[in-house]
């Protein structure tokens, strides 16, 4: 099956839909890593110190920051997992551009989902040490 063919097993769906996807997977496989990698950085710093800024009266900004953390840890694996999957299953039934992107979001040096919930695991942990020295430091 070519890409832009529709799989006669499954519903239908219109082939300028499919061309359009297809168009995209190639696009977003074909932009370069490093900027992707700048990007991804960029927003996962931005939105770490919007936590670090938007709990900042709350007294218990460590729970807070951390309880956001999590969430972003189970977003991103959650939407790793997903994203492998599904350009699997759109490869696997002939769509030459899911593979191309697969091949792209895997690449050693793309920071991928995954990268992206171990840096909000160390967020969580710098959290939670920062909140134990500083007890240790105050004694509160």
């Amino acid at each position: 099956m070519s890409s832009g063919s529709r799989d006669p097993n499954n519903s239908p769906v219109p082939q300028r839909q499919v061309s359009a996807i297809a168009a995209n997977l190639a696009e977003w496989a074909a932009q370069p890593v490093k900027a992707i990698n700048r990007r991804a950085v960029l927003w996962t710093g931005i939105s770490m110190a919007f936590v670090v800024f938007a709990s900042r009266h709350d007294p218990q900004q460590a729970s807070f920051a951390r309880n956001v953390a999590m969430i972003f840890i189970s977003v991103h694996g959650l939407l790793y997992i997903m994203l492998q999957r599904t350009l699997t299953w759109l490869r696997d039934r002939g769509m030459v551009e899911a593979g191309l992107a697969l091949r792209a979001y895997t690449a050693p040096r793309r920071i991928t989902n995954l990268d992206l919930a171990i840096a909000w695991a160390a967020f969580a942990a710098i959290i939670s040490l920062t909140r134990v020295l500083l007890a240790r430091l105050y004694g509160s």
